[in-house]
């Protein structure tokens, strides 16, 4: 299969961002701008602007998109910049009573603190039918929108390192701290914020047997804390495919599509399970063209429009889309095989804690 170009990542996220970003975000927005989300019934606005990534994702988006705005006569004006940045953006516009932005791309970890903000509009199934068509893993909450597309957090290895030393292939989150493998173990930096909170809320699961204790967790670490190397995720997907680490956290659909240029990586799903890289697509609170914005959500997660996603190397969440038998998406997990391998959505326990988590984990390894 020929060499894919790789999507930029959509979790890595600096520490320093993201407290910044948890901090201004509470409380940014009046109390009023929290009321739910106008009617999308009648004809939509003939534009419609959507703030989200470039590279092969964003090919992905903007196809989705055309789709949608080319049936309806709309205009699409795409903002490419990083999820952080526009989320940043989408800030400043609500806090100023100054919204330019229509839709914008968030994650897992910004969706939250958006929400609770008052950020976004809020969407009913009767304005979005194909909320019902979501797999379970994908359905808004209280606390965050509907996710669009995904990709479970899971272990990659090197798998000519780990023939060439006789070591099965690794099965579970406490491979990481195995000293068997330790000084050839990356683990992810604080930066890439959505792949470290994933490998510690599994620890912290581990060790305590919930999700919250992240000194039990990190306790799992310390005897080989001086042996693993520390690098961002995308660093660490470099060393591994390369032979000089062997084994570390990210994404199944980053692995795959390394996997699919002739790296000698694999991916695996934990036994006990893994958290999401989850990406929503969420209304901005007073959207200049609302109503087209709620029906390009609504195609976006329909079931004509997601097989794109695998294009991509994520996983659509409309539960009727099948798994494709050639391409990209025959090497990643399809919606029912994402929900019986056991992945979930990052609990609030990280979302909420993550800017403690990494103060903690910075400090152990900088002894």
């Amino acid at each position: 299969m020929r060499q894919r170009r790789l999507a930029r990542p959509v979790i890595a996220l600096a520490t320093a961002a993201l407290v910044a970003l948890v901090t201004t975000a509470c409380g940014s927005t009046d109390d009023d701008s929290a009321s739910a989300a106008p009617g999308a019934s009648g004809e939509p606005e003939k534009e419609l602007v959507f703030a989200g990534p470039g590279a092969g994702l964003g090919d992905t988006y903007k196809k989705i998109l055309e789709q949608y705005t080319s049936q309806h006569g709309i205009k699409l004006t795409y903002v490419e910049g990083l999820t952080t940045a526009n989320y940043s953006k989408v800030q400043t516009q609500v806090r100023s009573k100054n919204v330019q932005i229509d839709i914008v791309q968030v994650n897992e970890t910004l969706d939250p603190v958006g929400t609770a903000a008052g950020m976004f509009q809020q969407l009913t199934p009767e304005q979005v039918p194909n909320l019902s068509q979501l797999s379970s893993f994908a359905a808004p909450s209280a606390q965050s929108g509907p996710v669009a597309l995904a990709s479970p957090y899971g272990l990659f290895y090197n798998t000519e390192v780990f023939q060439k030393n006789g070591w099965p292939a690794p099965t579970s989150w406490s491979d990481l701290y195995n000293p068997t493998y330790a000084g050839c173990v990356s683990l992810p930096d604080t930066g890439s914020s959505g792949t470290n909170a994933a490998m510690l809320v599994m620890l912290n699961k581990i060790a305590s047997g919930g999700y919250g204790d992240v000194t039990a967790g990190l306790n799992l670490l310390k005897p080989v804390a001086s042996q693993v190397t520390i690098q961002t995720s995308s660093d660490a997907l470099n060393a591994v495919s390369q032979g000089s680490k062997c084994l570390s956290v990210f994404t199944q659909g980053r692995v795959m599509q390394v996997a699919a240029g002739g790296a000698k990586v694999a991916y695996v799903m934990p036994k006990e399970g893994a958290p999401l890289n989850a990406v929503q697509l969420e209304v901005v609170k007073g959207a200049p063209h609302p109503v087209a914005a709620v029906g390009a959500i609504n195609h976006f997660l329909s079931a004509e429009a997601q097989p794109e996603i695998f294009n991509a190397y994520f996983t659509p969440t409309n539960k009727n889309v099948p798994t494709p038998s050639a391409g990209p998406g025959s090497t990643i997990y399809g919606p029912a095989e994402m929900e019986k391998a056991g992945a979930f959505p990052l609990p609030a326990e990280a979302t909420g804690n993550f800017p403690e988590w990494a103060r903690q984990y910075t400090a152990m390894f900088a002894k």
